[in-house]
């Protein structure tokens, strides 16, 4: 799985690897092989940017990488499931740094 930066190219990327329909199993062993963190997170939230998603059951994911001196980029994005299946894919980008 490629990291993008623009988060459109990157929900395109990660529904190529896990597309709507993918179990929340086989999403798990997809996002380990990628180096992706995640956990399961019920009646929850998440915000993309302005947008705040509210009452939702998701797997929180999260990837980090070096972006060079004192900089790290961080991808974050919600896949959200109801029976457990991936029925949407929200993502956040953002640096992180002084």
């Amino acid at each position: 799985m490629t990291f993008y930066y623009d988060t459109l190219l990157m929900k395109n990327e990660i529904l190529r690897f896990i597309p709507i329909g993918t179990s929340v199993e086989q999403a798990k062993k997809v996002l380990k092989k990628n180096g992706v963190k995640s956990k399961t997170l019920e009646d929850s939230k998440f915000s993309v940017g302005s947008i705040m998603i509210r009452d939702i059951d998701y797997l929180y994911c999260d990837k980090s990488k070096s972006g060079g001196w004192m900089i790290t980029k961080r991808w974050q994005f919600a896949l959200v499931y109801e029976t457990e299946k991936i029925t949407a894919v929200w993502v956040s980008f953002g640096l992180i740094g002084p």
